[in-house]
């Protein structure tokens, strides 16, 4: 599990530069949506044409998709790395199952919110059926719920900007803005 705005896209370009230099599987990026595909191929321009040049054969070996379809040699050896997983996971479990535990296939899920915490709910179990091993980057690991601490009004953006740098020091937050405020937040 990862946080919010904890840098999933970092992980998962990382990821595919290992898996480009130290193996021959193909590599499947898997977004919950065209926005977030389309944001995150941009965003690894340049680190895919510094995979090229150095012979890595980005080009035919990364894949930026939406669904969880294998377009090309099903049966090579290929990692899907899936964004948000947990939405595509418990919207339809059956189909998730098919495409992410054949032989041949490897799957990192990311995701922010994985399940509610409790190790009796249903979305563990399901987790605990696929097979999956949950990695936290939290000190409090998985059982950690986000809770409202406090509301208040920081006033200026970089009042806020200082704030959220921080909290990410202590755990993965979310910050809630509205207005002026949020929309200076969100242009960034």
């Amino acid at each position: 599990m990862v946080p919010a705005g904890q840098g999933k896209s970092r992980i998962h370009a990382a990821l595919t530069c290992l898996f480009l230099e130290h193996t021959d599987h193909d590599v499947h990026v898997v977004f919950q949506h065209e926005g977030l595909k389309d944001a995150d191929e941009e965003r690894n321009e340049m680190l895919a044409k510094f995979c090229e040049k150095a012979g890595k054969k980005w080009s035919s070996r990364v894949h930026y998709q939406t669904d969880l379809k294998r377009k090309v040699n099903s049966r090579k050896k290929t990692v899907l790395i899936i964004d948000e997983s947990d939405e595509r996971m418990f919207r339809d479990l059956h189909e998730f199952h098919r495409h992410t535990r054949p032989e041949n296939v490897y799957t990192i899920c990311l995701t922010a919110t994985a399940y509610d915490g409790g190790a009796d709910g249903l979305e563990r179990k399901a987790i605990d059926k696929l097979d999956f091993k949950i990695y936290a980057n939290s000190d409090r690991h998985e059982q950690y719920n986000p809770v409202i601490n406090e509301t208040r009004d920081l006033g200026t953006l970089e009042a806020w900007r200082t704030f959220i740098v921080q909290e990410r020091q202590k755990c993965g937050v979310l910050v809630y803005a509205t207005g002026a405020v949020y929309e200076a937040l969100k242009a960034e």
